[in-house]
């Protein structure tokens, strides 16, 4: 199977994610799915990859899903979902585009105030959990 190495997890990550895999992995499926789902992305895109990685919008979406948020130079917003192989020895880029976080919190926000509870915490449906660097 074709793999890229697409970004580097940092410590923290690691950490939150209960993994030692330090690198974040493209497969050659989801090279193709991108290909046909998203033409405008291009391999000069994957830079922001890291910056997403490396940034302060990620949340965990269950034991073995990630999701992070970045901006660009041009101040747009993208976003890479990831997860885990269910040994934990690698993990995966699953999905990468542009736009994302805006709508996300938009909807965390309505949920939480259906709910009663605030945006991201443990009795939230939206419930995402924040992961931070320490």
């Amino acid at each position: 199977m074709l793999r890229e190495a697409v970004g580097i997890l940092p410590a923290h990550l690691r950490r939150a994610m209960r993994t030692k895999c330090r690198i974040l992995l493209l497969s050659g499926y989801t090279i193709g799915k991108l290909r046909h789902d998203r033409p405008e992305i291009s391999p000069g895109h994957f830079v922001l990859v890291q910056r997403i990685l490396d940034g302060r919008h990620i949340y965990a979406d269950g034991a073995r899903h990630f999701t992070g948020f970045a901006r660009d130079d041009d101040g747009n917003w993208w976003t890479a979902v990831w997860k885990k192989t269910r040994d934990g020895r690698e993990v995966f880029l699953e999905t990468f585009h542009r736009g994302g976080i805006k709508g996300r919190l938009r909807d965390a926000e309505s949920l939480s105030k259906k709910k009663g509870a605030p945006a991201g915490s443990a009795s939230s449906p939206a419930g995402p959990s924040p992961i931070r660097p320490k």
